[in-house]
């Protein structure tokens, strides 16, 4: 049998120059699987700790400890319920406008974004030097945020790099795109 070729993540959607590329986050079902475990875990733990720290029999030692913990542990908590968040419904968003590029990422109504003088943008390629596994050097990420921004560019004296959650012909295909598109000229990726 022979296998279908991919047709990417990304949904891209032109109006006129305009340009927006929508990528969904990657979704680790093994990963999401955890976090809901360890969540069920957490708030088992969280509901016993507030329990605790309305124990009237607690020396105030003991209860100044609970307190602490419970804070930290509810920061845990919410940071992990966040991760889920954007796991599932994450996306980054890349428009291109008026001589603006914007990257964004959204997830359930939260939405940031940077916007980007076209002119000033350099360098636009596939970024060769991502992580790809488990043991991540400082430049390629860590363990638990790798690095796998397909593509980079430089602004200024800094690097950005975007497009998580695609493959390197995707972005390819989205570097060709954005060549062709009038807001961009041919300094832009040499």
């Amino acid at each position: 049998m022979i296998e279908k070729p991919s047709t990417g993540k990304a949904k891209i959607f032109k109006d006129g120059q305009a340009i927006e590329v929508q990528i969904p986050t990657r979704k680790n079902w093994f990963e999401i699987g955890f976090w809901i475990v360890w969540l069920c875990g957490w708030l088992n733990a969280e509901i016993f700790g507030i329990g605790q720290v309305f124990d009237s029999d607690r020396a105030i030692l003991e209860y100044l400890f609970l307190i602490v913990w419970l804070t930290f542990w509810t920061l845990a908590g919410a940071f992990t319920i966040a991760g889920l968040l954007w796991v599932l419904t994450g996306q980054e968003v890349i428009v291109i406008d008026s001589g603006i590029m914007e990257i964004g990422k959204q997830m359930v109504g939260f939405a940031r974004a940077k916007s980007y003088d076209i002119n000033e943008i350099r360098q636009l390629s596939l970024n060769l030097s991502r992580g790809s596994g488990i043991r991540e050097t400082r430049n390629k990420g860590t363990i638990f945020f790798p690095n796998r921004d397909v593509l980079k560019f430089d602004y200024g004296l800094a690097t950005l790099k975007f497009g998580d959650g695609i493959d390197e012909a995707e972005g390819r295909l989205l570097i060709e795109l954005f060549k062709v598109n009038p807001n961009f000229k041919e300094k832009n990726f040499v």
